[in-house]
């Protein structure tokens, strides 16, 4: 949910002032990544899953680990910039309020 926003609360929430379209635009990227690596896991084989003998799929699923903690780096980042211009306290709640909206987990 927190990277790929799908089901019922598939919007981005507005980001104000000149920063905003920066935060959406990598909003979107984490989003694409997010997906990408998510097809990487996901294979072309049906039952690959469930076949424990190759060790393939294990070292699908730790290459996807490793790509979720750099997502969390990035929205932590995106984070920690975006407050970086906050001037009034005004301003600090509305980025308090839109990235209460997208922290799912």
């Amino acid at each position: 949910m927190q990277f790929s926003r799908r089901g019922k609360e598939t919007r981005i929430p507005e980001f104000g002032g000149s920063r905003g379209p920066e935060i959406v635009a990598i909003l979107e990227e984490i989003k694409q990544n997010f997906l990408k690596n998510l097809e990487k896991i996901r294979g072309t084989e049906q039952d690959k899953i469930l076949d424990v003998r190759p060790s393939r799929w294990h070292e699908d699923f730790n290459a996807f680990k490793i790509g979720m903690k750099d997502l969390d780096v990035m929205y932590q980042n995106i984070i920690n910039s975006a407050f970086e211009a906050v001037t009034t306290v005004q301003q600090g709640v509305e980025l308090l309020e839109a990235f209460d909206y997208l922290a799912k987990r």
